[in-house]
């Protein structure tokens, strides 16, 4: 499950929650959060949109 927060954007995978990062620096005030046919996954907050690269 991908959700977001004002606070931080997460993935839970059912045993453990994880803090989406980029660069170190978490995603802060995502406002959605979708997954296109390729499997990528993007987040959209105020400043634009940002695919998640799992690092």
């Amino acid at each position: 499950m991908w959700f977001g927060t004002g606070d931080d954007a997460c993935v839970y995978d059912g045993k453990t929650y994880t803090i989406l990062k980029h660069e170190v620096k978490p995603f802060k005030n995502v406002r959605s959060i979708i997954a296109d046919k390729n499997g990528n996954i993007w987040l959209g907050r105020n400043d634009g949109l940002w695919r998640y690269d799992g690092y």
